[in-house]
């Protein structure tokens, strides 16, 4: 099932064992090499550290609720060793502008939607100028269109290329007068 970024940001995360609310995510930890949520940072009740949410600790996803078993699965930016880097570097993909292959501009990433099992960001949508859209709708890229994620832009495949045709040529005394 496919989630769209904003059913998880700013949605409360609840402790299974006590049922309490325990703070809500404020963002994800996104590595830019594989397009995964690595993570997602939340804000805690009663703490004045950061704290994160690793995917494979959520319980379950839900009228938009996050449930996880205790508060011992939060963990502080310190303990998390492996993703210390992809914290420091604070990737973001909202916002990020939109190329071809070729250069050709298409706009700036408005959302993007994470495969809620393997937390994959699966597909990008992409709001361009009003000079190129009179009518107001989006973009939709899938992940197999993107080349290239880099801190300034995404690169994706080029739309408009052309289709190689295997035609054979019949001679019209072997086809007929069709």
């Amino acid at each position: 099932m496919l989630i769209l970024n904003s059913m998880l940001q700013n949605i409360s995360i609840r402790s299974l064992r006590t049922g309490q609310a325990l703070g809500e995510t404020v963002n994800f930890v996104i590595n830019p090499a594989n397009l995964k949520i690595e993570a997602l940072k939340c804000s805690i009740t009663n703490s004045k550290t950061e704290l994160f949410l690793l995917n494979q600790d959520i319980r379950d996803i839900s009228n938009n609720i996050i449930v996880v078993n205790d508060y011992d699965v939060l963990s502080e930016a310190s303990d998390l060793i492996r993703l210390k880097s992809l914290i420091d570097l604070g990737f973001t993909i909202v916002g990020k502008p939109v190329v071809t292959k070729d250069g050709q501009k298409l706009g700036k990433v408005r959302e993007f939607s994470i495969d809620s099992i393997g937390f994959y960001i699966q597909k990008l949508y992409i709001t361009q100028p009003l000079y190129k859209n009179l009518y107001g709708t989006q973009l939709v890229i899938d992940r197999n269109q993107i080349i290239e994620v880099t801190n300034s832009r995404i690169v994706i495949k080029d739309t408009l290329q052309p289709t190689k045709i295997n035609a054979t040529i019949i001679p019209e005394s072997l086809t007929g007068a069709i």
